[in-house]
Parts: C-alpha cells; structure tokens; sequence
C-alpha cells in the first residue's frame, strides 16, 4: 500500500509547486485560472461520459444539431469500439467492457474491494488511423481488500472504411462481477459510499482471454461479432468494509459464495444498435446475444451452456413523449456455477422487489415504460405547470418469470411452465431529468398490497 500512497502524494505535491511557481505574475494567474477551468470542466466531463447527462453545461437547444458537429469533432481513436454520441446507452453484456472503463484514472468504492484507485491505459479502436498493434492495461489498488489488481493486453487491427477486425489476447487478475447490466460502477459506487447499498457481487478472476472480432460502424448504427475463449480460476471473496458517510448502523450485506474453480469457455457475442439521439428521447433499437459453452473437454471444472438475448426499443410517439420496452430472455444447460445464475429483484429488473429476490436458471424479463416531457404541459399554461419544463413524467411497468429446471434438461424446456399467474410484476410512477438519467421513482408490487419502493437513479434501467 505504501508505494500507491507515495506516488500520490509525490504527484499531488509536483502539481501544487507548479500552480505556485505559476502564482507570480497576473499574466500567470490567467493562465492559472484558465488551467483550472480546464481541469474542472475535464473532471466533470468524465463523469458526464460516465453518466451520458448533462451537467456542467446546459444541453443545447439545437440537439441534433450538436450532436452533428460533435460526430465532425471525434478523435482518432475511441476507446469503444462505435460510439460516436456518448449518451447512447450500450446494451452491455458480462463480457463486453462496461461504458465506464474509458478514463486513465479508475475509482470505485465497494463492500469487498473498499475504495479502489489505480490508472489505466484503456483498449483502444483505431478507425482513422494506421495503428495496427495497440498495447492496454490498468494497475489499481483495493485499500479495503488490501489487494493489487492488474490487466494487460495486446491486440492486432486491420480496418477497411468503416469495418474493424481485431485479434487480442489479454492477462488478468481482478475483482470481477457479472452485474454490470444492473448498474454502473460509478452509480454503484456512490449509492455504497453514501448509502451502504451495493447492488453488485464479486468474485476474484484470475486467467487469461483471447478472442477474434468483427466491429462495423456507421452514423447511427454499429455491429460487434466477437468470439473469445477464457480461462479463469474463480474464487470467493468476503465483505470487507462496512463503512459510508450516511446510515452507519446499516450493514452492508455479506458477498454471496460462488462455484470455486476452473471455467475454461468459449463465448460468442453478437450486438447490433441502430440508435438516433433526440432533443429529449432515443429512438431506435438495440439487440444482444450470448452463448458460452464451457465443457469438460476443454479441461476446466464446469460443464454447461448459457445463453442471453437482450432486445431493446426506444419508440418516439412524439416531439414530447416516448415509449422504450426492454425483452430478456435466459436460458442454461448443464452444471451451472453460482456465479452464473439468473437473479429478478431490485434494480433495473423488478424495483418494488427484493434484491435478487427469485434466482433459477430459466429467465423471462419485460421492463415498459412510457416518458412524457414536462414541457408539453408547459407550452401553454403557467404556473405551477410550468415548472414541469425541466423534468420527465415517467409511468412503468415490469413483468419477470423465472424457474429452476434440471441440468440435464435442454435450453429450450422449463419455459412451457410460464403461465400468467406465475409472472412477478410491479407498477409505478417517477419525476426525471430533461435527458432521462436522473430519477426518482415510486414502484408497488400487483401481487399484493405493499408499501411503495422509493429509489432513486442517475442513470437509466435500460
């Protein structure tokens, strides 16, 4: 630990003598003041990448206009391997990069790991430029875990127009969790260190991965074939912190066991988004497919097969309101490890539920919900209705199945038990940010009367 705590004190201390020695003149406060502007919008652009809002400037009455000029601006590289627009939410999978791994400083807070600080130099794709070999990795440190955390990777590119193929091969040793689809880490990592609520389990991932890949971008759409082979050692961590600023005699809830040891696997991925920004909403699709097959003839521990397809459909009614639908469907064969179950309940799934309250290995998910901008009311009338300006109107409704079917059972069985009455669902109501991020929702369960689930979001369910 104390060779991380040096070298941020020796940085931290190197940049504190050169605002100084910049101090001397008032020619030199400019320059410092304009240093300083720099460094604080920086900071609060990372974390509007991270969140796809708005924060630190208003959002532009031309949207679509900006979002024209801002495509024309684009770097060289991108540390995904389409985006031009940073608002469209990616349909992520366990396997893909999570949005928010692009910034070289890496910060996150959790109940195993505690705080977590390291660098990172991220993976890059190269669409304008020659660039055929491209080196990536990060180094980090959990305080609470009291452990060092590292990855590093090579990967080989050819590019022609507008499609990129890419060979890689990558060495890690981390904290891994297979929640990414939840949550964020920087949500996440906020609602721990205020809240104590941690919406993710973890388990140590110690291997290597290599993988084949086609990437095909175009304005407004994008496609990524990617099939990969992995070699993990897993293995169980603890709790080991229980502290945030706010609800100190909470506990944080104990990391759940996994399935211990060797997954050798070989993972194909499809995804495909056709998405197109709006003034206030999307509009376009969004679909995600995986299969892992990991069999005992590869050498590891575990034998089985899974499969996920996520579709998404962000749907204009009109210049003011939107309806967007999330269909996932989960389907298993074989010896699954813990780690690689089917969890309904909670965030992003079924609020007015318990966190992963129902677990199988069967899954069915639908997420509706219809966004009304509050300037349709504000338009033509005053006040108070014109306060609605600002924010969205939200109405929602989830609807989940899951089931627990015999290993030796095919993908395909186990879903004829679905029936109506066997459904989870839950209803409600929210008050959101112009831009749909930020939200607070109130959510009640239709199987019997309840009190209200209260949450609050800085990012979108789906």
């Amino acid at each position: 630990m104390k060779p991380i705590i040096f070298f941020f004190l020796l940085f931290f201390s190197t940049y504190n003598n050169q605002l100084i020695s910049q101090d001397s003149t008032s020619q030199k406060d400019n320059k410092l003041k304009t240093r300083v502007d720099k460094i604080v919008k920086d900071v609060f652009r990372q974390i509007e990448k991270e969140l796809g809002a708005d924060i630190y400037e208003d959002e532009s009455e031309d949207f679509e206009l900006n979002n024209e000029l801002e495509i024309n601006k684009e770097e060289k590289y991108s540390p995904y391997a389409f985006p031009r627009n940073k608002k469209v939410p990616r349909n992520n999978s366990a396997y893909f990069i999570p949005e928010n791994l692009d910034d070289k400083f890496l910060f996150r807070y959790n109940r195993v790991e505690g705080l977590f600080l390291g660098l990172q130099s991220p993976h890059q794709y190269f669409w304008d430029i020659d660039r055929k070999l491209t080196i990536f990795g990060s180094i980090g440190y959990g305080f609470g875990i009291h452990r060092w955390e590292y990855n590093i990777g090579f990967a080989h590119q050819l590019k022609s127009n507008n499609n990129l193929f890419e060979a890689g091969i990558e060495a890690h040793n981390t904290v891994d969790s297979r929640d990414h689809w939840l949550i964020g880490n920087l949500e996440n990592s906020l609602s721990a260190l205020l809240f104590k609520y941690d919406y993710k389990d973890y388990f140590l991932r110690k291997g290597f991965s290599t993988w084949l890949s086609y990437n095909k971008r175009l304005e407004i759409t994008d496609i990524q074939m990617k099939f990969a082979f992995n070699n993990d050692n897993h293995s169980t961590l603890e709790k080991h912190v229980n502290w945030s600023l706010f609800r100190s005699k909470r506990l944080f809830r104990e990391n759940p066991d996994i399935s211990d040891g060797n997954v050798k696997s070989l993972i194909f991925l499809f995804t495909i988004h056709k998405l197109d920004d709006k003034k206030f909403h999307l509009a376009g699709w969004s679909a995600s497919t995986s299969a892992e097959f990991a069999g005992k003839s590869l050498k590891g521990d575990y034998d089985f097969n899974r499969y996920i397809i996520d579709i998404r459909r962000y749907q204009p009614i009109s210049k003011y309101d939107n309806i967007n639908i999330r269909l996932r469907i989960a389907s298993s064969h074989g010896d699954l490890p813990l780690q690689y179950k089917f969890e309904l309940g909670g965030i992003a799934t079924l609020p007015a539920y318990s966190y992963k309250e129902f677990q199988g290995n069967r899954l069915l998910l639908a997420n509706f919900e219809y966004i009304v901008n509050g300037s349709m009311f504000s338009d033509e009338t005053t006040f108070p209705l014109s306060l609605l300006d600002k924010f969205n109107l939200i109405l929602f409704y989830d609807a989940g199945f899951i089931s627990k079917v015999a290993n030796s059972e095919s993908f395909t069985s186990g879903f004829q038990n679905f029936k109506i009455n066997s459904l989870k669902s839950d209803y409600g109501f929210g008050v959101g940010s112009i831009d749909g991020k930020y939200r607070l929702s109130f959510a009640w369960k239709t199987d019997r009367k309840t009190a209200a689930s209260v949450f609050i979001r800085i990012s979108r369910p789906f």
